[in-house]
Formats: C-alpha cells, sequence, structure tokens
C-alpha cells in the first residue's frame, strides 16, 4: 500500500480514486434537467402537461462518504445511523393524473399498456416519454456507471478480505466491547438498533463513530479499498477514459437542450 494512510473524522475527506472517472453532481444535474424538458416536450403531444417540476438525478457516487460506515462523531451523534435530509419532506413527490401517469410511463395506472394517442393518432412511445427522453439523452451507450460499479465492487470484495483492514475492524470490536457491546463487524451495530428509538440509534451510532475514530477504523479502511480500486482502474485500461468521454458527450448533448429551453 504505497499511499500513506490519513486520518480521516469526516466524510468529506474521502476521495475514492474511481471519482476520477465521475462527473460532477453539477455536471449531473444537468442531464436531470434535460430528461425533463425532453419528457415535457413529448407529453405535450399527447396534450398532456407534465407536472414534475424538478428531477433530483442522483449521483454514480452518491452515498461514498458512508461506504465504510458513519464517519463524523458530531453528526452520528445529531442523526444517529440516518443520512441528514437534503430535502422538506413531500418534496419531489409526483401525483399525476391517469392520463399523465399513462403518456409518461407508458402503463395505465393498472399496469396496462398505454392506449392514449396524439392529435396525429401516433400512439404513446414504448415505456412512455420518460423512456423516450431517456434514450434520445444516452442512445445505447451508458457504459460508465457499469465500469464504476466493476471497480468499486471488486475493491470491496478485496478490502473485506484484507488483513490489514481485518485487523482495523478487530480494533473497533475491541473498543465497542469496552463500552459494553459484542459485535463481529462494524455493521452489526447499526443493525443492533435498526428499530430502536431514535435516541438509542444515536447513542449507537455516536459510540460506533467514536469507536472508529480512535482505531483509525476509516483512515486503514480508506487506504486499503483505495489501493484495490487503483488496481482495478489500471486493469480496465482505456475503458474507462473511453466511457467518461462518452459520458461528457452525454452532458453536452443535456446542455445544450437545456440551454434551449
Amino acid at each position: 500500500m504505497p499511499h500513506p494512510i490519513a486520518a480521516i473524522g469526516n466524510g468529506a475527506q474521502l476521495h475514492l480514486p474511481i471519482a476520477e472517472y465521475v462527473p460532477s453532481a453539477r455536471e449531473d444535474e444537468v442531464v436531470g434537467r434535460a430528461a425533463l424538458a425532453l419528457t415535457e416536450t413529448c407529453a405535450r403531444r399527447f396534450g398532456v402537461h407534465y407536472t414534475v417540476r424538478s428531477v433530483e438525478q442522483p449521483g454514480i457516487l452518491d452515498g461514498a462518504d458512508r461506504r465504510y460506515g458513519v464517519v463524523d462523531v458530531d453528526e452520528a451523534a445529531r442523526s444517529g445511523y440516518a443520512r441528514p435530509s437534503k430535502k422538506a419532506d413531500g418534496a419531489g413527490q409526483w401525483r399525476p393524473s391517469g392520463r399523465e401517469y399513462e403518456v409518461v410511463t407508458g402503463r395505465t395506472p393498472a399496469g396496462e399498456p398505454a392506449t392514449v394517442r396524439a392529435a396525429d393518432g401516433a400512439p404513446v412511445p414504448a415505456g412512455g416519454c420518460a423512456q423516450e427522453a431517456w434514450q434520445r439523452l444516452h442512445g445505447d451507450d451508458d457504459r460508465l456507471l457499469p465500469l464504476v460499479d466493476e471497480v468499486l465492487r471488486e475493491a470491496w470484495t478485496q478490502t473485506l478480505a484484507d488483513s490489514r483492514a481485518r485487523a482495523a475492524e478487530t480494533s473497533w470490536i475491541e473498543c465497542m466491547r469496552e463500552a459494553g457491546h459484542v459485535f463481529g463487524h462494524r455493521w452489526d451495530a447499526a443493525k443492533s438498533v435498526g428499530t430502536a428509538p431514535a435516541e438509542q440509534q444515536r447513542a449507537m451510532a455516536k459510540l460506533d463513530a467514536t469507536c472508529a475514530r480512535r482505531v483509525d477504523y476509516v483512515g486503514i479502511w480508506h487506504a486499503v479499498d483505495s489501493a484495490y480500486q487503483r488496481r482495478a482502474i489500471a486493469r480496465l485500461g482505456d475503458r474507462l477514459p473511453r466511457a467518461l468521454a462518452a459520458r461528457r458527450d452525454l452532458i453536452a448533448r443535456a446542455t445544450d437542450i437545456v440551454g434551449r429551453g
């Protein structure tokens, strides 16, 4: 493991090697806005006003700050194992009419194929307007996400079996045992309070993160995982750069669509 192990106290310090090949959340947001615009244009052909006004585009690396469990002690004390909410309850919920649902999804609310027709008699596209928008944006090329997933899965499997990562977990287990809790793996802590009152969940999450910081669990797992990610990236050769280039083309198309809107 040629790269040094850095002490990590919050998720913002986690920088995965695969992130070099992942567009920013802001760039991916443009793709969501373009998909919304294309879906709305399609829906208008069928006399439907698409009522979704914003699309939350999940980032490829969403959740990476919790890849090794809770990290920030203060955040764990406030939120427990739950991730801090980024939007108000109910925001972004879609409540379409039956016709809108049919046009956008290509199925009736009962699950039957859409029967709505445009003024010129054209049927709803296969998969609905949402699928048509997806195809116009992506075409048949969506190679980046499977490759990123491949790197993350391969590195994770190897990290789980790595003696350095396992030693860090053993140190965490001993720290938790000193506090009166017997666990076989770090993930067992969250599972043990999965249905417990919120106060108990927060207390366990805080202790979990405190022990992780004390033994530098996250720093060690991140260093080991990163080494395996770099190895997986090297094995893929030019496949990741080519997939990223295709993704950049997608973002350029989306930017053009949003700009025309």
